[in-house]
């Protein structure tokens, strides 16, 4: 029965699609460990997933779209916690999308254009051999660059990327770049109110406005795929391959958000922006024995005068905190503040970082990340590397698209360095 989601607020909607795309990653990774293509039953629950997150992507489109906020403010203390975004009107180009928003949905595909599937388009890189339908869309000659992709196809791509980014996740927002560099405003100061008297003159506190350059740099990942997989390009292979090229994209989009070194050609991550609040562990790092410095980290970022969003964490810190204990040897409760507090575990946040005599440390990144902003050029390109993996009967694609990250407000971000693993 097709469930009523104009019936459901924004949360259950949100949880609902959560869990859709939590079961489609299942039945993609059973289907990948084991080197074979859907069942038709396993097609069959896939595509009525997928159709489930369309409907409600598109619902949670219309109601966003319904909404009157100017897409160039700054997301406001609070907002997020109403269950509402500042994502702005869809129709708008360059209109920041919150995380559950799609690039798809502000990318329509060309007039009377065909819909062609990534397996379609690879066997046509790989083989040289384009059928009707890829040929109506102009594509079978490289640039200097690579194939181009078609576009309707590179947007799914970046965003089921975007759906398996962690800071995305976490309420960071994407951007659309038409072109190579985009301006956006941000508010360096908030204007202060102050009580008067009667017939007085109302003290002069004007907001300051600056504003944040993104210049896309190139972002490429290497996937390897079976020459038997790209031949077949059977239907069933589609969802398997999208995931793997999404995959990448969304670890290189996760590592460059949180670590990014900022210069001429990676963009400037959190660690190395300047602004941003550090709680410290010590000169020689420390384990983690309670909840102290993760409540000192909610802290800093509340006398931001902001609330967050979410904790980005090596999935060992999470571990470790799992394994608090108490005096007695119980379970060491999390405080109320913290307990609702989404932990997002990730590969992307190093184990073996230096802090002072440790080599063994890790970080966590906690903040409002609705000031964190991707931006995101929606053309992708893909060459073919035909020969040097052809001993192991594979061929490579190197797929690479153009991005930048920056932050709107550095003080909404604050990072725990120096954790050690317990001795």
């Amino acid at each position: 029965m097709k469930k009523k989601f104009h019936l459901m607020d924004v949360n259950e909607l949100r949880q609902e699609r959560e869990h859709a795309l939590e079961r489609m990653d299942v039945l993609i990774e059973r289907a990948g460990k084991e080197r074979r293509f859907f069942s038709p039953h396993e097609a069959a629950e896939f595509d009525q997933l997928e159709a489930t997150v369309n409907e409600i992507d598109q619902e949670l489109a219309s109601r966003e779209a319904k909404r009157t906020v100017d897409p160039a403010l700054l997301p406001q203390v609070g907002d997020h916690q109403r269950g509402t975004s500042m994502g702005g009107p869809l129709e708008r180009s360059n209109g920041l999308l919150a995380p559950e928003q799609r690039l798809a949905d502000i990318t329509p595909p060309p007039a009377g254009a065909s819909t062609v599937g990534l397996g379609q388009f690879l066997r046509g890189v790989f083989t040289g051999a384009w059928d009707a339908e890829t040929r109506a869309l102009g594509i079978g000659t490289p640039s200097a660059g690579g194939y181009l992709v078609p576009e309707p196809l590179a947007v799914q791509i970046i965003d089921l990327a975007r759906a398996q980014a962690r800071v995305i996740q976490a309420g960071a927002r994407t951007v659309r770049m038409d072109s190579a560099t985009l301006t956006l405003p941000k508010l360096t100061r908030d204007p202060v109110p102050s009580w008067i008297a009667e017939h007085a003159t109302v003290t002069e506190s004007d907001p300051e406005f600056g504003s944040v350059q993104l210049e896309a740099k190139t972002l490429a990942v290497l996937v390897k795929v079976s020459r038997q997989l790209i031949e077949d390009a059977r239907p069933e292979v589609e969802p398997i391959l999208r995931n793997a090229f999404a995959q990448s994209l969304s670890l290189g989009l996760d590592k460059a958000a949180l670590y990014g070194a900022g210069t001429a050609t990676e963009p400037r991550g959190i660690v190395n922006t300047s602004g941003i609040v550090v709680y410290d562990m010590g000169t020689d790092g420390a384990a983690l024995t309670d909840y102290k410095p993760l409540l000192q980290a909610y802290q800093l970022v509340l006398a931001n005068n902001h609330t967050p969003t979410a904790a980005i964490l090596a999935p060992r810190t999470l571990v470790e905190i799992e394994s608090l204990t108490d005096s007695t040897g119980q379970p060491l409760q999390p405080p109320a503040i913290l307990r609702d507090l989404r932990m997002l575990p990730t590969t992307q946040v190093p184990t073996d970082l230096t802090h002072g005599t440790a080599t063994n440390a890790s970080d966590v990144f906690m903040a409002d990340f609705a000031n964190l902003v991707i931006g995101v050029r929606t053309q992708m390109q893909v060459l073919p590397l035909q020969e040097l993996f052809a001993a192991n009967l594979q061929v490579g694609f190197v797929a690479y698209l153009r991005a930048d990250i920056a932050l709107i407000r550095p003080g909404a971000f604050a990072v725990i360095r120096g954790i050690i693993p317990p001795a």
